[in-house]
């Protein structure tokens, strides 16, 4: 009898030691963000980057779309890129917290921003995904060039006679 007492109690008290510390239900302390891009063409622009194409990453040249996420105080605390085709993101390591603000970038093949858009007040939960909705990004190019008229068809001639 006190030997089944004994091996009961090591099986008791091995199953104590083995649950202690171990919580099936564990979260991150981070959580990420998921978005969708709206690029708007502009209203007025000059005619030589105003074009009226399917893709608008094609026609503007946005090679790459780039993330930063920013805390309260204004400090970064993560950032992503992708290609501008895919028309969303999602950002994942960002630390559970309130008041964030993402900030997007368009950039062309040489790097240079072209478009931008924002959106602030953003809560991160630990171990969730945030949907942040859509982010819409404006044109901030610096398209400066003068267009040329390169051709006109018909050529039209009015001869007015007395």
């Amino acid at each position: 009898m006190k030997q089944y007492l004994t091996i009961t109690f090591y099986i008791l008290l091995l199953a104590l030691l083995t649950a202690c510390g171990s919580n099936p239900n564990t979260s991150s302390d981070s959580g990420a963000l998921t978005f969708n891009i709206k690029l708007a063409r502009p209203a007025t622009a000059y005619l030589t980057s105003y074009l009226t194409g399917n893709d608008i990453c094609i026609d503007y040249g946005i090679a790459t779309v780039t993330a930063v996420v920013k805390d309260s105080s204004g400090k970064t605390v993560t950032s992503g890129n992708w290609s501008c085709s895919s028309h969303q993101g999602i950002i994942t390591g960002i630390p559970s917290g309130t008041n964030y603000t993402v900030k997007l970038e368009g950039k062309d093949s040489i790097n240079t921003v072209t478009w931008s858009g924002e959106k602030t007040g953003i809560s991160i939960s630990a171990g969730e995904t945030t949907t942040a909705g859509t982010i819409a990004m404006t044109y901030i190019g610096s398209d400066t060039t003068d267009p040329t008229v390169t051709s006109t068809n018909p050529l039209t001639v009015l001869l007015l006679s007395l």
